[in-house]
């Protein structure tokens, strides 16, 4: 749907790299406010992740909140948020969007975005905290609801004036040249075909998504396998490489979120997924242990909620654990997957790559790459405890010992499709450099930003899309307010 790169006729006002949620927000709303733009995409089509994502936002003192009696205000908002991060977000850059969201919201509704009936809701569910006030909502289309939106108004724009916003598709970013002065003065591309050219704009806009399918870059910055490949196929990082190259800071490591883990089809990457083990005691009372691959325990299994998990397992080599149990669990407890019962859950015990069973806690511990001693040790701390009344790590629900052969033990991989690490900015979104400099005409919104800026390390519902739609948004108004007094 887009053109070549072509030759450049003029000096664009904004240069936007990446057409997905971010880069699409402010493209348009660039336009609306009277500057010229230039999308680079490097897909075939605009959209981004919106073609995969579930399409959640939240907003605080949205016109469907008033329909519904419900009380919110974008602060109320952004305090929900702090609660819920611990803190552990980009305070400025929430606040902003928080400000944003409720218009962003209503704006989308007025377009054709129709919430589920029940909607907004807290986003809570067994085991894990979600606001205090209904304001998390979605469309029974997800995340294609939201870009029908989108691509509405970028088609109404372009049929008025194609030239209005120049979009380019199947063509990468290359590299960002600057002046003497450190002012950004031109994008070099490469399209489908590896013709080179320069793209001159006054601004720059990174919006390239983050690096979940980048399995090098992944692996560098959450210190772990990527193994599932679920995140959109150009979320591979070349932005926040280009950007890291010129100086930019980054931040976020600290903040990757491996959620609860997940059996997968292997262990490298790309796997795809298969299942999960009803790990939350909300749901199910664990009869297992949970072991690393040092055969430890590291959660208290029947005292935890989804992020304790999920905090616990990012700490933990390859983002990787056993749910151990033996035969007398095996054929007593409710079964922790429910999807795999009987006959299917018998046919994978040594044929499927994350489904073990042996003889032995030796032998089992060989097969599913666990540390032999570690794992016969930790199986006698916790036989002992139940025999003495007291746990090792104070789990209370310990129904039975795990002592009778044969030995069970299914591998869950931490995982996920988001990038906590990114670019720092400052509240303008111009990324910040290890110079302590700041990049003057260059700004970056979205999952380049690094997931953690508006998550935290915890699932904060709805602050991913509706992010990345207000920092597109404000990007651009800001600049238009820049070019309107410098005139």
């Amino acid at each position: 749907m887009g053109g070549a790169i072509g030759q450049q006729q003029s000096v664009y006002d904004i240069v936007i790299i990446g057409a997905g949620t971010a880069g699409l927000a402010a493209a348009l709303q660039a336009v609306m406010r009277g500057l010229s733009v230039c999308l680079v995409e490097a897909a075939d089509d605009i959209g981004g992740t919106l073609h995969l994502a579930n399409g959640q936002i939240s907003g605080g003192g949205t016109s469907l909140q008033h329909s519904r009696a419900i009380e919110d205000s974008p602060e109320q908002h952004y305090q929900e948020i702090l609660e819920l991060t611990e803190g552990r977000i980009d305070k400025a850059i929430v606040r902003t969007i928080t400000e944003i969201l409720p218009e962003i919201i209503d704006s989308l509704m007025r377009d054709g975005l129709v919430p589920l009936p029940d909607h907004p809701v807290t986003g809570a569910a067994p085991g894990q905290a979600g606001y205090k006030t209904p304001r998390y909502l979605w469309d029974e289309r997800f995340g294609r609801a939201i870009l029908a939106v989108l691509r509405a108004r970028f088609d109404k724009i372009r049929r008025q004036d194609r030239n209005l916003i120049r979009l380019i598709t199947k063509c990468r970013a290359v590299d960002l040249e600057f002046d003497s002065s450190m002012t950004a003065q031109a994008l070099l591309a490469e399209d489908e075909d590896r013709t080179l050219c320069q793209i001159k704009a006054k601004n720059f806009l990174f919006a390239t998504g983050g690096y979940a399918m980048n399995p090098a870059l992944f692996a560098e910055f959450n210190g772990g396998p990527a193994y599932l490949a679920s995140s959109w196929p150009e979320n591979l990082g070349k932005g926040l490489e280009i950007l890291r190259s010129k100086g930019a800071k980054l931040r976020g490591f600290d903040l990757h979120r491996a959620g609860t883990g997940s059996i997968l089809s292997r262990e490298t990457f790309p796997a795809t997924y298969v299942d999960r083990f009803l790990t939350n005691a909300a749901q199910r009372m664990p009869w297992e242990i949970f072991v690393n691959s040092k055969g430890e325990r590291f959660v208290c299994e029947d005292k935890m909620e989804t992020n304790t998990l999920a905090r616990a397992l990012a700490r933990q080599d390859k983002f990787r654990y056993a749910i151990v149990f033996d035969a007398s669990i095996y054929s007593q407890a409710p079964s922790g997957l429910p999807n795999l019962a009987g006959s299917k859950l018998e046919a994978l015990w040594n044929q499927h790559p994350m489904f073990h069973r042996s003889d032995s806690l030796e032998a089992l511990a060989a097969l599913a790459s666990i540390e032999p001693r570690g794992l016969v040790d930790t199986v006698a701390a916790y036989n002992r405890g139940i025999e003495q009344g007291s746990d090792p790590l104070g789990r209370s629900f310990c129904p039975r010992p795990i002592m009778k052969p044969p030995y069970y033990a299914i591998i869950h991989l931490g995982h996920s499709a988001t990038s906590a690490v990114g670019v720092e900015v400052n509240a303008n979104f111009q990324p910040l450099c290890d110079n302590g400099q700041v990049m003057k005409n260059v700004f970056a919104a979205g999952e380049i930003l690094g997931s953690g800026v508006t998550l935290g390390d915890v699932f904060t519902p709805g602050m991913m899309i509706g992010a990345a739609l207000a920092e597109g948004h404000y990007i651009a108004n800001n600049l238009a307010d820049r070019a309107a007094t410098s005139v």
